[in-house]
């Protein structure tokens, strides 16, 4: 485990110098569930691997992750780009009514239900 946690720490180029505690603690982890598991001592290895999990979910080193990250990052490239765009023109305003709200007619009324059968 310490070997593909240390491939998938030197393959994750937004880590920085800051993370250096959460990424040692990551290879702790690694090192510590692989003893764990040549001494099979199952309980403690289940216990290990769920906090190496929850640490590599919050360095971003998860697929499930990473898609989250990905597709944060596509809404912000494209509400960046649509800000460049030229804004869309308001809608005409009512004396009654802010700008931002439109007037709908309203639905006829209905018929007294006397008829109903």
């Amino acid at each position: 485990m310490l070997a593909a946690v240390n491939a998938s720490l030197s393959a994750a180029k937004w880590l920085r110098d800051s993370d250096g505690a959460a990424v040692s603690l990551a290879r702790t982890l690694a090192e510590q569930l692989d003893v764990s598991q040549h001494m099979h001592e199952d309980a403690l290895a289940l216990r290990v691997a769920g906090q190496l999990m929850g640490l590599l979910d919050r360095l971003g080193l998860t697929p499930v992750v990473r898609m989250r990250f990905e597709l944060r990052s596509a809404q912000l490239a494209a509400r960046t780009a649509s800000e460049g765009a030229e804004p869309a023109p308001p809608a005409p305003a009512t004396a009654s009514l802010p700008a931002n709200v439109s007037k709908l007619a309203r639905p006829a009324k209905r018929g007294d239900g006397g008829d109903r059968g």
